[in-house]
């Protein structure tokens, strides 16, 4: 006789009486999952119900939180890491990322050790075989040459993107030759608007436009590694590639 989340309720009589031995032993965690029966199991089960309110999976992850306490004190993300088997799960992720969270543990060495200067917000669509162009699809920012051009998914699309850059903005294609080649935005490279797809050294930091931006924003957070989306900084939405302690955390948008 299991207690069913969805009917542990007043109306349904906490599933016909199954749930009031949860609910007794487990008083603050009534409403919260939607399969009690998995509460005190054996099994750490990740948020909802690896929180205090479940006394952490009615105990079966405390051993499970306490080793990542242990193993990554300093980790920025320690709560995120404790209610969801994030950490050490074998994906890459950009949050995890850092040497605080042990490159998330372990899970982004492979990544790291080939391309040590990709900052993907999605490190796991790397070379996945879809070309991810942030300005293209809107999925992830991996067509720039830090990231190899997405792992060399983007290789196809930026061979022919590169041609019309050549034949419609030759001095652009000449100067920047390792620029992403956006051909309906080539016109903004040194248009005295700092745009974020642009301020890279492989364009010039946008031709120019970014270049005192960049020096400003470095000299509040000389140790952040995203200059690059310096122009995300304080827009009141949450830059995740900003959301650590050393770009303050995007000013405060991801707080």
């Amino acid at each position: 006789n299991l207690c069913h989340g969805q009917f542990n309720n007043e109306d349904c009589g906490h599933d016909d009486n199954k749930c009031h031995e949860f609910n007794a032993k487990y008083k603050n965690c009534k409403g919260l999952v939607t399969n009690p029966h998995q509460v005190g199991d054996g099994t750490c089960n990740h948020d909802p119900y690896n929180v205090e309110a479940c006394e952490w999976d009615g105990g079966d992850c405390l051993e499970r939180n306490e080793k990542i306490k242990l193993m990554y004190p300093s980790c920025t993300f320690l709560d995120d890491a404790i209610l969801n088997p994030q950490i050490g799960n074998g994906l890459c992720q950009s949050k995890f990322n850092i040497e605080e969270c042990g490159w998330d543990g372990g899970d982004c060495d492979e990544y790291n050790l080939k391309y040590p200067d990709c900052k993907s917000t999605i490190p796991t669509s790397v070379g996945d075989g879809f070309c991810d162009d942030l300005l293209q699809n809107g999925m992830a920012d991996n067509n720039v040459k830090g990231c190899d051009w997405d792992g060399t998914d983007c290789n196809d699309y930026n061979d022919e993107a590169r041609i019309k850059v050549r034949e419609n903005y030759p001095s652009v294609y000449e100067e920047y030759p390792d620029c992403p080649p956006h051909e309906w935005l080539v016109s903004y490279i040194g248009d005295e608007d700092c745009d974020y797809f642009f301020n890279t050294e492989e364009c010039g930091w946008d031709g120019g436009d970014c270049e005192y931006s960049n020096q400003l924003f470095l000299q509040y957070f000389p140790n952040c590694t995203a200059v690059q989306y310096s122009p995300w900084y304080n827009d009141s939405v949450c830059g995740e590639i900003l959301n650590n302690p050393e770009c303050n955390f995007d000013g405060g948008d991801c707080n």
